[in-house]
């Protein structure tokens, strides 16, 4: 994904230009990587000189709402003397303009919630299918909290929808961020966060800060904790994305000074530490597992253990691979998960070690605090 939002809509960032960009995109596409433009639909890059001009903005589309960062396209406004709406004609010409210029695949639609706009969401959807007619088109949107009927699959305008939930789901538990643990430190929030396949699910955006750097170190605990988000990133249901760095171990803070004008070139240096350099197999690992694992891209997931005391929940996608998680602070030993898919002998495969579950589908063993075990079933 290319997240790269146009300094004045057709107009790249002086960061990087349009000849780079290009060579990029040709390259990726060689590398059979899709790209998708990041775009603010919702207002204008260019509403600090316009505001008092444009009489197609709104300027103020929802004034109680305290995410507002200036004017705002209003869709509705018909110009009756050209018979036309002057936004949506502006905002559909941005999108051709991208995706035929840099042969994109797909489009996030930023801040879609202050949009507040379903109509131009599925009109920009459609526009972009019509330039890549015989190519896969992949649209997403921005809104939080997630909205489950902004995606198609429930009549909504886009294919999928990011997820903060699930970032804010495991910040709790992983990083004891308590601000919001009420809301979302439970387990009937796992498993939402785990089955929804419309949504993007992620560990950080350019919006948060980094789970790394929420946790706050880098030692075996950390790793541990990390190792876990990874699995559950890659086993839900949901749409994975990784944020530049994240797989290298990235825990710099984000701050709030001016990051949309910063650039944050890759911390190739961090592969010098072991802890890096293993976390980064990690993400291979599981990046390799999700794309030849049938069942991590086409089964329903099938929650079979739970135990909220615990914090301790398992997980089946199909019958060959299960997940089990233990968001707790306390290690568990010889502890007892029922109700496994098949007895006989299943494989770690992070670790390789094999385990045995019995003739009554039990398996038993340990786990350290904020643990995960994935396993394969030897077949």
């Amino acid at each position: 994904m290319s997240d790269r939002q146009p300094l004045l809509n057709t107009c790249s960032k002086s960061s990087i230009g349009d000849n780079d960009y290009d060579d990029n995109n040709r390259l990726c596409h060689n590398s059979d990587v899709n790209l998708s433009l990041s775009l603010a639909t919702s207002m204008p890059s260019f509403r600090e000189k316009v505001m008092n001009t444009v009489h197609w903005l709104f300027r103020r589309h929802h004034p109680d709402d305290p995410f507002w960062w200036g004017p705002e396209f209003n869709y509705e406004f018909e110009d009756k003397n050209l018979n036309i709406k002057p936004a949506v004609k502006f905002i559909t010409d941005v999108v051709k303009y991208w995706i035929r210029e840099f042969h994109l695949d797909g489009i996030r639609f930023d801040a879609a919630k202050q949009m507040d706009n379903y109509d131009i969401l599925r009109h920009l959807d459609s526009i972009g299918r019509s330039m890549r007619p015989c190519q896969p088109f992949f649209s997403q949107a921005e809104y939080v909290p997630e909205k489950e009927d902004l995606c198609k699959e429930y009549g909504g305008p886009v294919d999928a929808c990011w997820s903060s939930s699930f970032h804010e789901t495991l910040r709790c538990f992983l990083a004891f961020k308590k601000d919001e643990a009420d809301k979302y430190e439970n387990m009937a929030n796992l498993k939402y966060i785990f089955s929804s396949k419309t949504f993007v699910n992620y560990l950080s955006s350019h919006d948060n800060e980094r789970l790394l750097h929420d946790i706050g170190r880098k030692d075996s605990d950390a790793f541990i904790k990390m190792k876990t988000a990874i699995i559950l990133l890659f086993t839900s249901v949901g749409i994975p994305m990784i944020r530049q760095g994240e797989e290298l171990g990235e825990d710099g803070e984000l701050g709030n000074k001016h990051v949309e004008k910063s650039c944050f070139p890759m911390p190739w240096n961090l592969l010098e530490k072991k802890f890096n350099v293993h976390l980064l197999n990690t993400f291979k690992d599981l990046i390799k597992l999700r794309h030849i694992n049938k069942s991590l891209q086409e089964d329903p997931i099938n929650f079979f253990h739970e135990d909220d005391q615990n914090k301790i929940l398992a997980y089946s996608r199909g019958m060959n691979l299960v997940v089990i998680t233990h968001l707790y602070k306390i290690a568990k030993t010889k502890y007892i998960i029922g109700n496994f898919p098949q007895n006989g002998i299943w494989i770690d495969y992070i670790t390789n070690e094999k385990v045995y579950v019995d003739d009554v589908n039990n398996l038993t063993l340990d786990l350290l605090q904020f643990e995960s075990r994935l396993f394969i079933k030897q077949i």
